[in-house]
C-alpha cells in the first residue's frame, strides 16, 4: 500500500458536493436508463423452428434485426437457455415437442418486458455439446449428441478467483441479470466472434477450463466471474464442438479485456462521515490456450469529516495482483507473480465492491487483507461423481517496494465441494515466516440454495497474536415475492459477526501496527443491507450497521453506487 496525504480543498469540497447530491445522481441515472430503454430499437422474433440435420438438432430463431445472444447452462433438469436481449416475442409461451437425439422439447417466451428479453429454452435428457452461429438475422443453436466434449474441467485456479467478478460478467449485455423463468439463473457466457467464455464463479465447485475441440479449433481460456445475485446455478463445464466456417462456436480464440468497476460510497456514524470514491480496473491478457496474464489496480480516496471539519483526504492505491497463470493440467494451474492470498473466501472471492453484498468489510478481514508475491499451485480432484476436493498452496517472498509489499509466508487452503448440493466447506492455514512469526487458521462455508434465491456464507479465523472472530452472512433475492420489477431487482442482506481481541497487549511495534485495523476490545456487529440492480452494470446499495462493544456502541449508515465496465 502507498498512502499519500492530499491537502486539496477542491477534492474535499467536490467530495462533499457529491455526497450531498447522491440522491440526485441516482434519480438522473434512473431517468437515463428509462430513456435508453424506451429509445433503443427493439427486435422481434418472427419465427422459431426446430429441425433435424443428421445427428444434430437445430434450433433456428429468425429475428427482425441481428442480436448478440447469450447462453446459459442449467441443470436439474438439464437445459440450454438462449437469451436474446432487447428482443420481444409473444407473451404466450410457445412449446415444440422434439423427443429425439436427447432433446425433449424447445420452448420460447418473453422473460422480461422492460428491458425486453426473450429466452429460448432447450430441455435435454443430459448435458450435450452445442454450438451457436448467426446468419444475417437468424440465430442457430446446434445440439450435437454424437460428439463428446474435448474440453477438460480445470481446477479452481488463479483464473477462478472471485475478483474477476467484473471481468467476466461485465461483458454480458442487457439481459444477463434477468431472472430465469426456470427458477434460478445460470452461468453466463457472452458470444462474440472471438470469445473469452465466462461461467459464473463464486459458487462451490466452479472451475475454469482451457479446451480444444477434436479438430484442433482454437481454445479459449474460461475466466470465472464472481457473484451475480441472479446467478445461482450448477457449475456445468463448457462443451465446445467443431464449427463450420460460418459459425461462432461457444469456445473461440482468446481475446484481451479491460474490465473492472467504479464506485462512490459514503457512510455516516455519530460525529463522523466518510466519502470514498473507488476506481478498480482489471486487465486480462490470454497468451495462447494455456496462459493468462491478469492484473488489478485499486485506487480509492477517503475523505473524513469529524469534529465539525474535514480532515485531509487520503489516497490509497496498490496493485492487488499481477500474475501469470499456466494451466499445466486439467487439475493443476501454476501461478507466478503477485496474487491474492488464498486464505478463506472473503479476500479472494468477495472483497471487490461489485461482488460483496454489504458495503462494509467484516471485522476479521483486516487480519488477512493482503496479497502475496511468489508462486502458487492450485487445482481440484474429483473424489466421486458428487464430490470434489480443491486445493491451493503457496509461498510468498518478502517485498518492501511500494504498491507490491508482501511478507514471507506460506500457506494452503483446501475444501470439499458438493456441486449438486451447491455446498463448499473449506479450511485454511498460513504461517508467517518474517520477523514476526505466527500461525493463522481459518474455516469457511458457502451454500447456494437451489429452491430459493438465498446465498449463505460464513468464515472464521483464529490467530493467537491478532485475535479471532467469525462472520455469517445471508443474501436473499426478492424475485420470489412477486413479479414487481422493483422486487425482482432487489436483494436484502443480513450479516452477524463477532471479534475476540487478544488477551495480551502487543509485544512489539510491528504487532501493534498489524492490529491497527482491528478493535481493541471484544466487539459484536450486526449489518443489514439492500442492493438494487438498476441495470446490468449499475447497482445501488444502502446499509445499516450496529456496533456492540464496551464504550463503543454506535450505529453506522451507508449508501453508494457501483458501476462495472468492460472493453475488448
Amino acid at each position: 500500500m502507498n498512502l499519500k496525504s492530499v491537502n486539496m480543498k477542491s477534492i474535499v469540497k467536490g467530495a462533499i458536493t457529491a455526497s450531498r447530491c447522491l440522491s440526485v445522481l441516482l434519480l438522473l441515472l434512473m431517468s437515463c436508463a428509462a430513456v435508453q430503454a424506451k429509445t433503443a430499437g427493439v427486435v422481434e422474433v418472427s419465427n422459431l423452428e426446430v429441425l433435424r440435420a443428421g445427428d444434430d438438432t437445430r434450433v433456428e430463431v429468425t429475428l427482425t434485426s441481428p442480436v448478440r445472444p447469450l447462453i446459459e447452462i442449467a441443470t436439474e433438469p438439464d437445459r440450454l437457455v438462449l437469451i436474446l436481449p432487447n428482443t420481444v416475442s409473444s407473451a404466450l409461451q410457445r412449446r415444440i415437442g422434439v423427443n429425439d437425439n436427447g432433446v425433449r422439447r424447445v420452448r420460447m417466451g418473453l422473460n422480461s418486458a422492460n428491458p425486453p428479453v426473450t429466452r429460448v429454452v432447450v430441455e435435454m435428457d443430459r448435458q450435450l455439446p452445442y454450438a451457436v452461429s448467426t446468419e444475417d438475422n437468424k440465430i442457430i443453436l446446434r445440439v450435437r449428441p454424437g460428439l463428446t466434449s474435448a474440453s477438460a474441467t480445470a481446477s479452481q485456479s488463479g483464473l477462478a478467483n472471485a475478483r474477476l467478478t467484473a471481468s467476466a460478467q461485465a461483458r454480458a449485455p442487457v439481459g444477463a441479470q434477468q431472472d430465469s423463468s426456470d427458477g434460478a439463473s445460470n452461468p453466463i457466457a457472452s458470444l462474440t466472434p472471438s470469445t473469452v467464455s465466462a461461467p459464473t464463479e463464486n459458487r462451490p465447485g466452479t472451475s475454469t477450463a482451457s479446451a480444444s475441440t477434436q479438430n484442433s479449433q482454437p481454445a479459449a481460456v474460461a475466466i470465472s466471474a464472481a457473484t451475480d445475485p441472479e446467478s445461482k446455478t450448477a457449475e456445468a463445464p463448457i462443451q465446445p464442438v467443431p464449427a463450420t466456417p460460418s459459425e461462432t462456436p461457444h469456445v473461440g480464440s482468446p481475446i484481451p479485456a479491460v474490465t473492472g468497476f467504479m464506485a462512490f460510497q459514503t457512510s455516516f456514524a455519530p460525529g463522523e462521515q466518510h466519502i470514498n470514491p473507488v476506481f478498480d480496473p482489471i486487465l486480462l491478457v490470454p497468451l495462447g490456450n494455456r496462459l493468462l496474464l491478469e492484473s488489478e489496480f485499486e485506487m480509492n480516496l477517503d475523505a473524513v469529516r469529524g469534529d465539525g471539519k474535514w480532515g485531509p483526504a487520503i489516497v490509497d492505491h496498490s496493485i492487488e495482483y499481477l500474475q501469470l497463470n499456466y494451466i499445466a493440467h486439467p487439475n493443476l494451474t501454476i501461478t507466478a507473480g503477485r496474487f491474492l492470498t488464498p486464505f478463506g473466501i472473503y479476500r479472494e472471492r468477495v472483497h471487490p465492491l461489485w461482488v460483496r453484498n454489504l458495503q462494509d468489510e467484516p471485522i476479521i478481514f483486516a487480519m488477512n487483507a493482503n496479497s502475496s508475491n511468489g508462486a502458487m499451485l492450485r487445482g481440484d480432484v474429483g473424489l466421486s461423481s458428487g464430490m470434489n476436493l480443491t486445493y491451493s498452496t503457496y509461498y510468498s517472498f518478502p517485498t518492501s517496494r511500494k504498491l507490491v509489499t508482501s511478507e514471507r509466508r506460506m500457506g494452503t487452503r483446501t475444501s470439499l465441494v458438493l456441486p449438486n448440493k451447491r455446498i463448499e466447506v473449506g479450511a485454511s492455514f498460513s504461517r508467517n515466516l518474517g520477523d514476526l512469526r505466527y500461525n493463522m487458521f481459518g474455516l469457511d462455508f458457502t451454500w447456494n440454495l437451489k429452491m430459493i434465491p438465498l446465498d449463505i456464507r460464513a468464515e472464521g479465523l483464529r490467530n493467537a497474536m491478532l485475535g479471532s472472530g467469525y462472520w455469517v452472512e445471508s443474501a436473499y433475492r426478492l424475485r420470489k415475492l412477486g413479479s414487481n420489477p422493483f422486487l425482482r431487482k432487489s436483494q436484502v442482506v443480513l450479516r452477524g459477526e463477532q471479534y475476540f481481541a487478544p488477551r495480551t497487549a502487543p509485544m512489539s511495534d510491528m504487532a501493534a501496527n498489524m492490529m491497527s485495523g482491528l478493535p481493541d476490545r471484544d466487539t459484536k456487529r450486526l449489518g443489514i443491507g439492500w442492493n438494487y440492480y438498476l441495470t446490468n452494470g449499475i447497482r445501488l446499495n444502502a446499509s445499516f450497521g450496529r456496533n456492540f462493544a464496551t464504550g463503543e456502541n454506535r450505529n453506522t449508515w451507508g449508501a453508494g453506487i457501483t458501476y462495472r465496465f468492460a472493453t475488448f
